[in-house]
């Protein structure tokens, strides 16, 4: 939900923002047979896993773009929280239509969107109302403190949320530290915008070796969380999606890598430039439309479509394609551009 009149040269904000859109498709796409051991669980696992710092990518993009501003709150609630609840209807009532449960009311069908997400892929939505409303006062801390306070913030909240949580669930343990010494306020997605907006105030350009650290960091962590999710789910006996949490360390560790990859390239010019702009103009509509051409696409032709390494790759690539190409045309509409 971007302004109109701007430059046409993107900014890294707009390179990790369109990456981001993307693997969250792979996401989605691949998702269909992890579920069960078998033919594609392979691709399935790789897919997902190196796709998943997509929404903690978009997290971290929030902090960097709204922590530090000195509004009114009254005008950063104005501006901002009231700006998310239209696609939180309108996006609710496109697939309330879809999916009609036979018997229910219209009016516990609109009743049921202040519930909660009325398709899973809209909790991020939902997530991202109550971190802005949140973001005024988290961003007073950020602001005044000083650079090791924003690093001890960081590593508490890493801790806390990215792998005590872990820990617990891989030893079997009956408690949690962080609930016994009180440390749930460290707790949750609002690290990832402290994350993003202190990752972000350290950006500069950088050159080549930089980049590809950054860009094998990514990868690295990526098939570390699929190796991971392999043993657990041998281990377990079925597949375990607890490496694939968007705020657990290898995730954390893959977004940080490829959010600094995003932001720290040179800039872009020319048809790279004009492709990455619209992509990320587009990302709100496309993040909450490809589940419906991914259902579309499956209802076709089947889900034979995605199983294995080259279909799950033409099956994402087909879909981001067609998404954004939906959504462009659609925010010509000066009323579908506010939710789209």
């Amino acid at each position: 939900m971007k302004g109109v009149n701007k430059p046409l040269q993107p900014d890294g904000i707009d390179i990790a923002r369109s990456i981001a859109c993307f693997l969250v498709v792979v996401i989605h796409v691949s998702g269909f047979r992890f579920a069960q051991f078998g033919a594609g669980w392979w691709a399935s696992n790789t897919y997902d896993s190196m796709a998943r710092s997509s929404v903690t990518v978009f997290f971290m993009i929030t902090g960097a773009l709204l922590f530090g501003r000195n509004e009114n709150i009254g005008v950063f609630y104005k501006k901002r929280v009231i700006r998310i609840v239209p696609p939180i209807f309108f996006w609710s009532l496109v697939y309330t239509l879809l999916f009609w449960v036979s018997g229910q009311s219209i009016l516990d069908s609109v009743l049921s969107i202040f519930k909660g997400p009325i398709t899973t892929h809209l909790w991020y939505l939902y997530a991202i109302l109550g971190l802005t409303i949140f973001i005024p006062f988290l961003s007073k801390i950020y602001t005044n403190s000083t650079e090791n306070e924003r690093r001890v913030f960081i590593a508490i909240w890493f801790l806390s949320t990215s792998i005590i949580p872990v820990a617990i669930d891989l030893l079997g343990m009956t408690w949690s530290p962080v609930r016994a010494y009180g440390f749930e306020p460290f707790t949750g997605f609002m690290g990832l915008c402290f994350l993003g907006a202190y990752l972000y105030d350290k950006r500069k350009e950088r050159g080549v070796v930089w980049a590809a650290c950054n860009l094998s960091g990514f990868v690295g962590a990526g098939i570390l969380i699929a190796l991971s999710t392999f043993w657990l789910s041998v281990h377990r006996g079925a597949p375990a999606e607890l490496f694939y949490g968007y705020t657990t360390f290898l995730v954390v560790i893959s977004a940080t890598c490829l959010f600094n990859f995003a932001i720290c390239l040179p800039k872009i010019h020319g048809f790279p430039a004009r492709v990455v702009r619209v992509i990320s103009d587009c990302s709100l509509g496309i993040y909450c439309i490809h589940p419906l051409v991914i259902y579309m696409a499956t209802k076709w032709w089947g889900d034979a479509l995605i199983i294995g390494w080259i279909p799950v790759a033409l099956m994402a690539t087909s879909v981001f394609i067609v998404s954004t190409f939906v959504i462009m045309l659609a925010r010509l509409v000066p009323t579908i551009r506010k939710v789209a």
